[in-house]
């Protein structure tokens, strides 16, 4: 055995330097660079200072699209001695592919080398780095040195071509390139070339056939493989692609260009965990290529990661600025996070742009509309209409606004109009919508079945069906239209959830949990139904334990997904199993590195955990990722502030703002922060800047109507609440202005506020539970169950009224509490003051035994709250069971002090 291993050792090891480099000329000769790749990396092994295998597999390497490791070898290869001429024209070329285009011109610009076509080839190189800077006329010279050092040099042949084509006389540069490939017909660079050429020639299929032609001759041409590519993207025939990207794999399979394109087809089959995946590994290689991040940004943006997608692409418009899918892409990750202030900047030099283009004027409307001026967003949205008629979505906006300033009819036959015209759905959703909330059923359905007729094999139809026949009130007709939509799409997750809705209203909660299940099972990639299965459950009284589990192998079967690991984070707070939060993120940052969200959610975990200063490492890093964000900052101040460190919170919160000026949170809480050291002239001065910023004038005066509360200065909180509410209407804001009226004794002002505020469809809930709850505190039961049921009527599932009704009602002993008890626990099962109310109400039936069953559940959720504890003592008590209301009541009594109610727990110890 040892004789055949030494035999077998002597075999793998005996062939001799010479031999390997022999075997991997000839792979290069074949143009097989992998193969040949092997060969001079075992040379190597054997003599790692043989300049010539360096050389050579530099060149190998650069061919195959490895700029990196060629750059390395050709470095080793000319310390090493090795003919400058040969070494040279190849270092110029990566210095060219890596965009160094200034390190060529001096490091090159004044060097000539003695072979003809070596000195030809640096030329050429020195041409394309001069056209890269704009410079034509030094560019000319560049190609004129190329040809006369070597007038058939077929690289400077081709670029004087293509500068021919750039003073657009492409027939000219067609002709000319003919007789380039007559001279060298076996040029993979001249047939790339002819299809570029064909291309701008408007002969797509025969510039698609040249750039298959040069691939065939050359496996390795990036720029065949890529305009290849691009075309049949462009053309939206994903087969195609795919099966081209499939001959680039086979060429290059660990280039940058493959992982880029996979990406991209990915990102058009809808596959955004393939092309997220790809798109991550590619940045790690070239974290600062524009196009990497433009992908990146666009899948993130799909998968609603805006944070990311905000970062990727903000990154990628200060790499290149006049890039304009860019700057389109950052403007919609601004739009979709509410960020209405930084599109106008952004798109700015867009909308200079000469001609103009109507997508920029598109997303300068939807800002306005986010920002709340109607008026400049039906102005801009007229402007895109104007520039692209058969732009749907700015027809429809109008459409819209006709229908938003009463002009119904007007606006709904347009609408009717592009739908009418339209293959897309947009205007027919719209027209839906409009329908419903009108309430106009009949006609909702006539148009959802227009909207069918363009898309007989969407579940879409069928779906909104479903929602139609729920608003008027008919749930068979809604179940059986949902059923349809999943009959079409079996993976179409809105309707299986709204089944389970149904399910849940009729209390089969066993039902929905088992439709979750199924469907997860069956579409194990979606989360949603994971998520909401891992809802439900907490909804219905399971354990942390069974919530953690359902959210775990959610994680398991999609570990790409961001949404499952921060749910399953969140749940081990909840727990406050803070450890257990700070290993998942910590897992996620494994699989998902640098991602924000989980940055952030391991931030708050260490935090809680009591890890101070990785929390804060924590935080920096987030900052460090994205420079353009405040809110990495905002949680770095609440650390600090935390810790008492009021100077480094002011610190943090500063730097917020040289990131975002106008962001409103960061200046309440620097005026927070000015209040609680005495600095109320500073306080004003903060809240008086956020009042001269465009659009955020309501929050600056509803600050300074804080500030001015905060210091009982009654007339003046009430003028600057005013001066919000005339700025934007907000209920939150009119609640602090009736405060401050009923403080200051403005009785007639307070009621008449009240009346206002309760007209309001959309604002009356909110308003009226907070005079629900002030009519409580007051002990005005009368008025307060009043308040309560008013908002029942409006929202039956408020479970905060549902509960404070009942406890009222169980005051007078009303059967119904008892019902509306149970509903708010059903609602929210795991909110311990619900199950509380419910176990009073319980004891005062005398079941005393579902009380203290009741009450346990309240105190094992909140085993802070002494009075839950006090109550389970007194339910206790009256169960018989004297020996664990004596251990409850001896952990209260070992509170002393700290709890207030002792006389209540002496008494209690009384009966023991």
């Amino acid at each position: 055995m040892l004789l055949s291993l030494g035999l077998t050792l002597a075999g793998c090891g005996g062939e001799s330097a010479e031999n390997l480099l022999a075997s991997a000329r000839k792979h290069l000769e074949k143009k097989d660079n992998r193969a040949a790749v092997i060969q001079l990396k075992n040379l190597l092994q054997k003599d790692s200072d043989h300049a010539e295998g360096r050389f050579l597999l530099g060149r190998a390497l650069l061919d195959s699209g490895d700029a990196v490791g060629a750059e390395v070898e050709l470095q080793k290869a000319k310390d090493l001695g090795y003919d400058s001429d040969r070494v040279t024209p190849l270092l110029a070329r990566i210095a060219l592919a890596k965009g160094e285009t200034q390190k060529i011109i001096s490091s090159y610009g004044g060097q000539s080398l003695k072979s003809p076509a070596a000195e030809a080839e640096l030329q050429s190189v020195l041409a394309w780095a001069y056209l890269a800077q704009n410079k034509a006329v030094e560019a000319q010279g560049a190609v004129k040195a190329a040809l006369t050092a070597d007038p058939q040099h077929v690289g400077a042949r081709l670029l004087q071509v293509r500068m021919q084509a750039g003073k657009k006389d492409v027939p000219g540069a067609l002709a000319a390139l003919d007789q380039v490939i007559a001279s060298a017909p076996e040029n993979s660079d001249a047939r790339q070339l002819k299809g570029e050429l064909l291309l701008l020639s408007g002969q797509e299929d025969a510039a698609l056939a040249a750039f298959r032609d040069a691939i065939q001759r050359n496996p390795s041409n990036a720029a065949a493989h890529t305009s290849a590519l691009w075309m049949l993207l462009g053309k939206r025939d994903l087969p195609a692609a795919e099966a081209q990207l499939e001959v680039l794999r086979k060429a290059a399979p660990q280039s940058p260009q493959t992982k880029f394109f996979t990406a991209s087809v990915a990102f058009e089959k809808d596959d955004l965990r393939t092309a997220l995946e790809q798109v991550q590994r590619l940045l790690q290689q070239l974290p600062d290529d524009v196009m990497a991040l433009q992908l990146a940004g666009a899948i993130e943006l799909s998968k609603g990661l805006l944070l990311q997608a905000e970062a990727h692409l903000g990154k990628a418009m200060q790499l290149a600025p006049a890039q304009p899918r860019v700057r389109l892409l950052l403007a919609q990750a601004h739009l979709r996070s509410g960020e209405s202030g930084k599109v106008a900047k952004v798109l700015q030099p867009l909308l200079e742009a000469d001609p103009p283009q109507w997508e920029p004027q598109v997303l300068m409307a939807q800002s306005y509309v986010l920002s709340g001026d109607a008026a400049k967003a039906e102005r801009y949205f007229e402007r895109a209409a104007a520039l692209n008629p058969r732009d749907t979505t700015s027809r429809t906006a109008l459409a819209l606004a006709q229908v938003a300033k009463g002009k119904t009819e007007q606006g709904l036959e347009a609408l009717r109009s592009i739908a009418s015209t339209d293959a897309g759905v947009v205007a027919d959703l719209a027209l839906i919508n409009a329908h419903l909330r009108r309430k106009e059923f009949d006609s909702a359905l006539k148009a959802i079945d227009r909207m069918e007729a363009k898309q007989p094999k969407s579940p879409l139809a069928a779906d909104l069906r479903g929602r139609t026949e729920l608003q008027r009130g008919n749930p068979d007709r809604a179940r059986a239209a949902f059923q349809a939509a999943l009959a079409i799409n079996p993976s179409f997750f809105p309707a299986a959830a709204s089944l389970a809705s149904l399910e849940m209203n009729e209390g089969k909660f066993a039902a929905a949990q088992q439709r979750f299940e199924t469907f997860s099972k069956a579409n194990p990639s979606d989360v949603r139904a994971g998520l909401a299965l891992a809802r439900l459950r907490s909804q219905t009284g399971a354990s942390a334990e069974e919530v953690v589990e359902v959210l775990a192998r959610t994680v398991k079967a999609s570990p790409m997904e961001v949404a499952p690991r921060l749910a399953l984070i969140a749940a081990h707070v909840e727990r406050k199993d803070f450890k257990a939060g700070v290993t998942v993120a910590q897992e996620g940052l494994a699989a998902l590195p640098d991602n924000p969200e989980l940055l952030d959610a391991l931030g708050q975990a260490q935090y809680l955990s009591g890890e101070v200063n990785q929390a804060v490492a924590t935080y920096n890093r987030v900052v460090s990722l994205q420079p353009a964000s405040p809110l990495p900052l905002m949680r770095l101040a609440d650390i600090y502030r935390a810790q008492k460190d009021l100077p480094g919170a002011t610190a943090a919160l500063r730097k917020a703002l040289e990131v975002r000026p106008d962001f409103v949170p960061a200046r309440q809480a620097l005026m927070a922060l000015d209040l609680t050291t005495g600095r109320r002239k500073e306080a004003l001065a903060t809240a008086r800047a956020v009042q001269r910023q465009p659009g955020n004038e309501a929050a600056g005066f509803a600050l300074e109507g804080d500030l001015e509360l905060s210091g009982k200065n009654w007339p003046a909180a009430a003028t600057a609440y005013r001066q919000s509410l005339a700025k934007r209407p907000s209920v939150d804001v009119a609640i602090k202005l009736h405060r401050v009226l009923v403080m200051s004794g403005q009785s007639d002002a307070a009621a008449k506020l009240e009346q206002q505020w309760m007209s309001y469809a959309a604002a009356a809930p909110a308003f009226t539970f907070y005079l629900g709850d002030a009519a409580l505190n007051k002990g005005q039961y009368e008025l307060a169950r009043q308040r309560y049921a008013a908002v029942l009527q409006l929202q039956p599932d408020n479970t905060a009224a549902l509960n404070n009704l009942a406890w009222l009602l169980g005051r007078e002993n009303k059967p119904e509490a008892l019902e509306l008890a149970q509903k708010a626990v059903k609602l929210a099962p795991r909110e311990p003051s619900y199950l509380d109310t419910l176990a009073e109400l319980q004891a005062r039936k005398q079941d005393f035994a579902k009380a203290v069953q009741i009450q346990s559940t309240a105190v094992a959720i909140a085993p802070e709250v002494p009075a839950f504890r006090l109550r389970l003592a007194s339910y206790y008590l009256s169960n018989n069971d004297k020996a664990k209301a004596k251990v409850e009541l001896d952990r209260l009594a070992a509170l002393g002090d700290k709890f207030p109610g002792q006389a209540e727990v002496k008494a209690l110890q009384a009966k023991l």
